[in-house]
């Protein structure tokens, strides 16, 4: 199977631990790239994470981000050092009992809301964060596998697509093919032509060999020998399925080659438009390949 490197992925979580969602982008790249995007305080799982990416995918540029939110019963909570509260309290009774007055009491009277600003009387309780990691890891899998999923699914489309350009590419090639013997005429026919203009007193015999050299430099049946051959490479690339983006680049760019080499020696109407029409479906099939990993 093939797969693509482009594909989106969501999936969210809602329940007592608070509301999770991950989102999965992934794009094209020459290599594996991350980038993970975590709430502070889910930091410690980005290790773990990594790991289980780089046992799913080899290529391409995986954008990941990761919206926590607490739920009502975890919102935070404070602790109160009591001790510091009964200090204080006792601070106070003692400041009372110094005074004269009851009306220089009312003054000096501390009510809660005054207490919970003095420094130190409250802390944050510490959050228990192990089950919001590890539902936060489960989820991110389903995500991941999705991902996968819909790059698989990509990848198939492509192949599809890559073969049916492969097909096309045949089919011009052949054109090319069975226009090779009236090509080689023409050339011999030119060549005849314009060397009896220039030197009639030629020998005849060296005449025909002068013409077979210059027309087997011309000749374009290697190039589609090659070119053929590379096709096929293609299609057995693709059938056999894995990571193959690598291979497939390469075989365009030898297809690439192989065309430009016919373009140059081809002197035919016809096959030069043929040609043309091959560099058009390598092309295309170029930016396909950039997607499959």
């Amino acid at each position: 199977m093939i797969d693509s490197m482009t594909a989106f992925a969501r999936e969210q979580y809602s329940g007592p631990e608070g509301d999770l969602t991950w989102e999965l982008r992934s794009v094209n790249h020459r290599y594996l790239e991350i980038s993970l995007h975590l709430p502070e305080e889910l930091r410690s799982i980005e290790l773990m994470i990594r790991e289980h990416i780089g046992q799913r995918l080899q290529r391409g540029k995986l954008d990941c981000t990761l919206r926590y939110q607490l739920s009502a019963t975890q919102q935070v909570k404070f602790a109160v050092n009591q001790a510091l509260v009964k200090g204080l309290h006792k601070a106070a009774s003692d400041i009372v009992a110094i005074l004269e007055s009851q009306e220089q009491y009312k003054l000096i009277s501390l009510d809660p809301i005054r207490i919970m600003n003095w420094p130190g009387v409250l802390s944050k309780a510490s959050l228990d964060l192990a089950p919001i990691e590890s539902l936060a890891i489960g989820l991110f899998d389903h995500a991941l596998e999705n991902l996968a999923v819909t790059r698989r699914r990509e990848g198939t489309s492509l192949a599809v697509l890559l073969q049916q350009r492969c097909q096309a590419i045949t089919e011009h090639a052949s054109a090319i093919r069975v226009r090779l013997p009236i090509i080689i005429e023409n050339i011999r026919k030119r060549l005849t032509d314009k060397l009896q203009e220039i030197i009639e007193q030629l020998d005849p015999q060296r005449l025909e060999q002068e013409i077979v050299l210059y027309t087997q430099r011309l000749d374009i049946e290697e190039e589609l020998d090659r070119l053929f051959t590379h096709i096929e490479e293609v299609g057995r690339i693709l059938n056999k399925g894995g990571r193959i983006g690598r291979r497939l680049d390469f075989l365009m760019q030898e297809l690439n080659r192989e065309t430009n080499t016919i373009t140059a020696k081809v002197n035919d109407i016809e096959a030069t438009h043929h040609a043309v029409d091959i560099k058009v479906l390598i092309e295309q099939m170029r930016e396909q390949i950039q997607n499959i990993e």
